[in-house]
Parts: C-alpha cells; structure tokens; sequence
C-alpha cells in the first residue's frame, strides 16, 4: 500500500505514469468525476472488476478487464481501489505483487 486517504492529497498520482481502478460498480461514477476535476482522468489505463459479466465492456469510454489480466498486463502502474470491497481487492493485489495501491477511503473523496 502507497496511500491510503482521500484522492485530493494523494499528491503521488499526479505523478503517476497510469492508473488501474479496481472496480467498475456504483462507486466508479463518483470517483472517475472527482479524478476529471484532479486533472487525473487522462491517466486511467484499465477498470479491473472481478464481475464477469462486465469484463470486455467499455464504461466510460475505458476498457474492463479481468484483475488477474490487469495485474499481469500493468504491475508497475498506480491501482486505486474505493468500492465497498476494498479489503479483498487490496489483499488480491497484493497476492499478485502489485505494491502500488492507493486505499480511497469511502466518503474522503
């Protein structure tokens, strides 16, 4: 874990040279409105979402794909993880030695 706090302190992602969002579900929409107004939306590579379902789609314009392909396809890169199911998408990022994420705490937008 790198950050763990609300997305307008996070200075380490504006230095970030791409973002994966870990979940695509009813947060997403938040999060990606307050990444525009951060100047921070350019830098979204991928959603991972272990849905199935929504894998392969595209919402918002950004690809969805599997955490398992993110991970392989995008180690180095920046996760932000804010959805209700932080803890096992932190512990599964960390089981596949991704070492960046940045924890944005429910309601610290």
């Amino acid at each position: 874990m790198v950050y763990i706090g609300s997305l307008e302190h996070d200075v380490q992602l504006k230095a970030s040279t791409g973002i994966v969002i870990f979940g695509a579900g009813t947060m997403f929409p938040h999060l990606l409105k307050k990444m525009e107004q951060f100047d921070l939306r350019e830098k979204i590579i991928a959603l991972c979402d272990n849905n199935t379902t929504i894998q392969g789609n595209r919402i918002a314009g950004i690809s969805v794909i599997s955490p398992e392909h993110a991970c392989r396809e995008y180690r180095d890169v920046d996760y932000i993880v804010y959805n209700q199911y932080f803890m096992e998408n932190c512990r599964q990022l960390q089981e596949n030695h991704v070492t960046r994420i940045h924890l944005i705490r429910q309601g610290s937008l």
